[in-house]
């Protein structure tokens, strides 16, 4: 019986030790849609900014690169839907290339891509997002943020990733018009329910195939937020890979809402 106690404190203060964040991070994850939901509110400050490098290998070890500016600016305080500018720099054949992409909170986004030898923008239909935009690996879907409510989220369980505890969490489309024009049928992502921070992404096609995998490393703190400062996103496919660093990333500094428009995406200004 003594002993029976004794094991008894001793649990209590190893729960003691851990600390209250533990319990608080356990209670988050317990429910997948209100831990993506946090990840999301996490992922959209006022405003951010970051230069990104990128490199693209395909099967064969041939190597390109990509220089590109991102910029984000939430819409409302009330809402995550956010408006985003990835302009491009480099190479000189597209430079001031660019996506814009106008987030809605209840129905598609919008987006639009402007490539300088046609001196106009053209509107991405919906049923084009699944294209990959810029020779990336990355689809013009994938620059959006996932409408919760669109999706059913299933807490799959945990598993260490890079030291840390992490959260798998299913993502399956339910709205029908989700399912007719993505290129994926499910996800599964591994997010960090500390730091809220998604590490990998392993995106299957409506067959159940993995298609693709996205890959972060590197977290840092920038200005008080969590952020990765590497990241890939691979094309199981046809073995193709973008790689991407970051670097010069602002948060919060005063973006103008006027970046966010067609007329900017053309003229820069």
């Amino acid at each position: 019986m003594i002993r029976r106690v004794q094991g008894y404190i001793i649990k209590i203060c190893v729960f003691v030790i851990m600390g209250y964040a533990s319990v608080a991070y356990a209670e988050v994850t317990a429910d997948p849609v209100k831990l993506m939901r946090e990840v999301q509110e996490y992922a959209s400050p006022g405003d951010e900014s970051v230069k990104m490098q990128m490199t693209l290998m395909d099967r064969d070890g041939k190597v390109s690169q990509r220089s590109a500016a991102y910029t984000r600016k939430r819409r409302s305080a009330e809402h995550v839907a956010s408006m985003k500018l990835i302009r491009f720099d480099a190479p000189a054949e597209m430079d001031g290339s660019g996506v814009l992409t106008l987030e809605n909170d209840h129905e598609p986004d919008d987006q639009w891509m402007y490539l300088p030898a046609f001196h106009a923008s053209r509107k991405i239909p919906s049923s084009n997002r699944s294209d990959r935009y810029m020779g990336t690996d990355f689809f013009f879907e994938d620059v959006s943020e996932d409408k919760i409510e669109l999706y059913r989220y299933t807490l799959l369980g945990y598993e260490e990733r890079d030291g840390r505890r992490m959260a798998k969490v299913e993502q399956v489309p339910v709205d029908e018009m989700v399912q007719r024009d993505s290129a994926y049928g499910k996800k599964v992502q591994w997010v960090d329910p500390e730091r809220l921070l998604v590490a990998q992404v392993d995106y299957f096609d409506k067959m159940g195939k993995l298609i693709k995998r996205f890959h972060a490393s590197g977290a840092t703190d920038e200005a008080g937020k969590w952020r990765w400062s590497k990241s890939s996103m691979s094309d199981l496919r046809i073995g193709h890979r973008t790689d991407i660093v970051y670097s010069n990333r602002t948060i919060d500094s005063g973006v103008s809402p006027r970046t966010f428009t067609v007329r900017y995406l053309e003229r820069g200004r």
